[in-house]
C-alpha cells in the first residue's frame, strides 16, 4: 500500500494539483502538496483561532486561513446560507466559516480585508488542525 501511495503522491505533483481527497468505506486519503517548499512560514500566535500564512509579491498579497481545530467545517449559516464564497469581499473581523468541535461552534474571523480567491474544502468536511480552509487576497497588495 505505501507504495501505490508513492505513487498516487507523484501523480498529484505531476497534475499540479494542491490538494487530493479519496475516500472509501474502509480508506480515507488526503494529500496536500505546499506550493512553498523551502520558504518561510509565518505561524501566528497560537491564541489565535486560524492560522495565517502572508505571501507576497511586488503585487500580490495572498494570506492563507487555516483551521485552529480539529472538527467539522460550517461554510453555511445555521439556515443554510452560506457565508464564504470566492469573490466575496471581506473586512477584517468578518466571520468567514466556523469549526464545530463536540458541537460547539468557534468562529473563523478574517484577520485582513479583501476578496476571498479560493475555497479549499467543502461546508461539512472534516479538518485537521492547521488545514488550509481559504485564500483572501489583500486590497493593498
Amino acid at each position: 500500500m505505501v507504495e501505490e501511495v508513492k505513487r498516487l503522491v507523484g501523480i498529484v505533483k505531476e497534475c499540479g494539483v494542491r490538494q487530493f481527497l479519496f475516500k472509501s468505506e474502509d480508506v480515507k486519503i488526503s494529500i496536500k502538496i505546499s506550493k512553498d517548499i523551502g520558504q518561510d512560514i509565518y505561524f501566528p500566535d497560537t491564541s489565535y483561532n486560524s492560522g495565517v500564512k502572508e505571501e507576497k509579491n511586488l503585487d500580490v498579497n495572498k494570506v492563507e486561513i487555516k483551521s485552529g481545530y480539529v472538527g467539522i467545517l460550517r461554510l453555511s449559516d445555521k439556515k443554510g446560507n452560506l457565508i464564504s464564497v470566492i469573490g466575496k469581499e471581506v473586512s477584517k473581523g468578518d466571520v468567514l466559516c466556523s469549526i464545530e468541535v463536540l458541537g460547539i461552534e468557534h468562529k473563523v474571523e478574517s484577520p485582513v480585508s479583501g476578496i476571498i480567491t479560493s475555497i479549499l474544502l467543502n461546508d461539512g468536511d472534516v479538518v485537521g488542525y492547521g488545514s488550509l480552509i481559504m485564500e483572501i487576497t489583500t486590497n493593498n497588495g
